[in-house]
């Protein structure tokens, strides 16, 4: 698993368009956020594998057919 490490600023940007970014922001709310990131990297990285994977069956099944 990997750790995903946000600058101040990035943190700050993040929470600010999940609307987290009150000034009495606990870390449960900052642990969320970072959490819900982790989640959509992971669903991305997933669509970009089997993306991935379409295009190279893509590509042997054209070459089986030359």
């Amino acid at each position: 698993m990997s750790v995903i490490v946000f600058s101040a600023s990035a943190r700050q940007k993040l929470l600010s368009r999940t609307g987290l970014s009150t000034p009495g922001l606990t870390a449960t709310d900052e642990d969320a956020a970072c959490l819900q990131a982790l989640s959509v990297r992971r669903r991305i990285a997933a669509s970009a594998l089997a993306l991935a994977g379409d295009a190279q069956d893509s590509v042997l099944h054209l070459m089986k057919r030359s």
